[in-house]
């Protein structure tokens, strides 16, 4: 809870094959580059804010 309220934060927390899991979309990047706001790998553990081509993913949702 931050001030009261349910706030949903997105982290990493599989890096592979995620069959059997639930609560994640697959992506089809069709081969684009997937960046992080500081230009790290894509860890787990991390908050899921990162880049893939074009589209912006924050908090885990394309936004």
């Amino acid at each position: 809870m931050i001030e009261d309220k349910v706030v949903f934060e997105a982290f990493i927390v599989k890096i592979d094959n995620l069959e059997g899991y639930h609560g994640h979309i697959e992506f089809d990047a069709q081969g684009a580059l997937l960046t992080t706001p500081g230009g790290q790998p894509l860890q787990v553990g991390q908050k899921a804010d990162f880049r893939i081509g074009d589209l912006d993913f924050v908090n885990g949702s394309i936004g």
